[in-house]
């Protein structure tokens, strides 16, 4: 199959949010793969949301509170759970790729109820859903392995980088189960993927800050609202880490 007809990454992807979130991916023929087949599907990139934008520039870890984790991490899930979800309804996947659409949908579901169980439990309101555009990431199956797996390896970087902020013991071993069964996900789409990809193909993982990840997701435009105050509102309190 060639690609000689198709548009220049650079033409869809002018703010380079494709490309930012395809270096999360750290093996090179996955990357590679998802650039392409980005390209062919058209996959441009949304500007950077309002509130968003703000947080990711000033919010550092070491600025965050137990509950301001768990609502960054909520987001997340949403966004991880929206978007199998949609891919289980658009994607009519079968065989092994539905299997794995469908299991994840549960999966980052039951993620969901308990950081909201959690986040009540300790007497604070967890953030409303955004809303989401997953444009065409979700019906064809090449894309929607390889947006799969970098959303799974950023929820790795993501849960690692948070983590070690944490004060509540029963938080962070929470955030300790989580964080594997992201990378069972990352490492099961690889292996799904045309020709398959090395489930596990680095020793280590780098961690990610909350700035790296909600300025990444940002500016793929699949967040299409502002994140609630409880969110912009410890951006705007926290001091900036960028000089």
């Amino acid at each position: 199959m060639t690609h000689s007809h198709l548009p220049r990454l650079d033409v869809l992807d002018k703010d380079g949010a494709i490309r930012e979130m395809a270096q999360r991916v750290p093996h090179g023929p996955t990357r590679r793969a998802f650039l392409m087949k980005a390209t062919a599907g058209g996959l441009a990139a949304g500007a950077a949301l309002g509130g968003l934008g703000s947080f990711a520039l000033a919010q550092g870890e070491d600025d965050l509170e137990d509950l301001e984790i768990l609502n960054f991490a909520l987001v997340l899930e949403f966004l991880e759970a929206r978007f199998y979800a949609e891919a289980v309804e658009k994607g009519n996947f079968s065989g092994e790729v539905g299997t794995y659409a469908e299991t994840l949908r549960g999966h980052e579901e039951t993620h969901i109820e308990f950081l909201q169980q959690a986040i009540e439990e300790a007497g604070a309101t967890p953030v409303s859903e955004p809303e989401f555009d997953f444009k065409n990431t979700t019906s064809e199956e090449g894309i929607f392995l390889e947006t799969a797996i970098t959303l799974e390896e950023t929820g790795v970087g993501a849960y690692q980088g948070a983590a070690p902020s944490l004060e509540s013991t029963e938080y962070l071993a929470a955030a300790a189960s989580i964080l594997p069964v992201e990378a069972f996900h990352t490492a099961w789409g690889r292996t799904l993927v045309d020709g398959g990809e090395l489930p596990a193909p680095t020793a280590f993982t780098d961690p990610l800050t909350v700035a790296q990840v909600l300025d990444a997701v940002g500016k793929t435009g699949f967040i299409t609202s502002e994140l609630p105050a409880s969110i912009t509102g410890a951006a705007s309190s926290a001091p900036s880490t960028t000089g």
